[in-house]
């Protein structure tokens, strides 16, 4: 899927104004309780504005009561200094929790990094708020309709200075990720492009030995500096034909737009990585793809596998529906053929509803660490969406158990990806391609016009997998 469009969140302004609350409003709307005495705001149009509380209190936690009222934004934490404008925090931790009725969380818990020093974080969680919506466990869509709690900032600042240094990603947070260059551009595609193979540093390390030495430091720097983002994506246009053509992209970023996997795949094929490309049918049916075409036309071949290197396979899907199980993108997998294990590390998903498109990547150094792979306690995700980034909110991290089941962490990725507003509706990122329309409750019983892209690695070895609902034989593939 290509993605040549206006940016999502152009197009979601248009239709969702800013709030216009005005002081007055928020202090007869205003009432104390909750947590150690915090104010308490309600708003049905996103965040309103503070001004009767600058300088004195801070946003501790927005409280969606838009589906079953048990979906919450928590600030968790300073991230780099203790600063605060218009009582959010400039660079802060925010943690997502939802929870069932009794109190169970029914989604694992989710965190971002927002503001980042940028600028006004403010308003970057107000668009997260009234441009996001935010999945719950019933699959419905929180958003806008919020219970703001506010406390005295003499309580946070130093409760809070350094807790983030405790949460589960702190040394991840650091990746703030590429954001959208323009409201008009199409550079989705490479921020899937990047996040896929430079997120896990692992993996990031193994492309090195193929990448030439000049470009290591723009690889190790992508995901962390806006100009080190352009200086890529300028020298793999003009060095490898990835992408669009750079010089038209900076003065027409309109016409911004390419598939991430297939951009992938030729720089794959320059580099001279072993990788295999397969099409997934709704039968369950392989095809395999042998060949891609770059961006001046020239047909490539995919280089193939060697018995001492690790070998990548994407397992590709257009609109899937996935009702029966055996056509359900693995975890891992044994390729018939050759005996390896091979362990998803990445998955690249396109909507063309709104022609946009993410990525979301495997943090763990599972699939290069064989001592990793068996007992290890926790699984390390995150997503992330250039067009959020250029909102100053960053990737969206969260960890399975490893005793997950598949079915448990397949349904996971239904939910913990953001949807987006825009001007046909919500744009549905998930890889579980639900039909259109379902997240705003229709039956319209059309299929979804997502694409899924898995992204897998072999293991240095064969090691032995956790358990049997891991191991997946994908007889499809035997002898290809």
């Amino acid at each position: 899927m290509e993605s040549k469009r206006m940016s999502p969140f152009k197009r979601a302004r248009e239709d969702r104004p800013e709030s216009d609350t005005t002081i007055g409003e928020i202090k007869n709307a205003a009432k104390t309780g909750g947590d150690d005495g915090d104010t308490i705001i309600s708003s049905s149009n996103g965040l309103p504005s503070f001004h009767a509380y600058d300088g004195s209190h801070v946003v501790v936690q927005i409280h969606y009561v838009t589906c079953n009222g048990r979906t919450r934004l928590i600030f968790d934490g300073f991230c780099s200094e203790n600063a605060i404008t218009n009582c959010v925090p400039d660079d802060g931790v925010w943690r997502i929790e939802c929870v069932n009725i009794q109190g169970d969380e029914t989604v694992p818990t989710r965190f971002l990094r927002i503001g980042m020093r940028y600028g006004d974080a403010s308003t970057s969680l107000s668009v997260l708020i009234s441009q996001f919506g935010i999945i719950d466990s019933d699959v419905c869509v929180n958003s806008s309709n919020v219970n703001v709690h506010l406390r005295k900032k003499s309580l946070v600042s130093g409760t809070l200075q350094n807790k983030w240094k405790s949460l589960p990603f702190p040394d991840k947070l650091s990746m703030t990720f590429i954001p959208q260059r323009h409201p008009r551009s199409g550079i989705c595609w490479w921020g899937s492009f990047c996040l896929s193979i430079f997120g896990n540093s692992s993996l990031r390390n193994h492309m090195e030995k193929y990448l030439p030495k000049q470009i290591f430091d723009l690889c190790n720097n992508v995901l962390v500096m806006p100009a080190a983002s352009e200086l890529l994506r300028c020298y793999v246009s003009g060095t490898y034909s990835v992408g669009d053509e750079y010089n038209h992209s900076v003065e027409h970023p309109e016409d911004d737009g390419q598939n991430g996997t297939t951009q992938l795949l030729v720089l794959m094929s320059h580099l001279r990585i072993p990788v295999s490309s397969y099409m997934v049918n709704d039968d369950g049916t392989i095809m395999g793809q042998n060949e891609v075409v770059d961006r001046n036309k020239s047909v490539r071949r995919l280089q193939q596998e060697q018995s001492d290197e690790p070998h990548y396979v994407f397992l590709r899907y257009r609109h899937p529906k996935y009702e029966s199980p055996a056509n359900r993108p693995p975890r891992r997998f044994v390729m018939p053929s050759n005996g390896r294990t091979y362990v998803l590390i990445a998955v690249l998903t396109g909507q063309e509803h709104c022609g946009h498109q993410i990525a979301a990547v495997n943090l763990t150094d599972e699939p290069f660490d064989e001592t990793k792979t068996v007992g290890e306690a926790t699984l390390q995700w995150c997503t992330a969406c250039v067009d959020a980034r250029m909102h100053h909110i960053g990737p969206t991290h969260w960890a399975f158990d490893a005793s997950t089941s598949y079915d448990d962490f397949f349904r996971t990725f239904g939910v913990v990806v953001p949807a987006i507003f825009f001007g046909g509706g919500l744009c549905d990122l998930s890889w579980v391609n639900r039909d259109l329309g379902a997240l705003e409750g229709k039956q319209t019983g059309q299929r979804g016009l997502g694409n899924g892209d898995f992204m897998y690695v072999s293991l240095s070895t064969n090691s032995k997998a956790r358990s049997s609902h891991d191991v997946f034989t994908l007889a499809q593939l035997t002898g290809m």
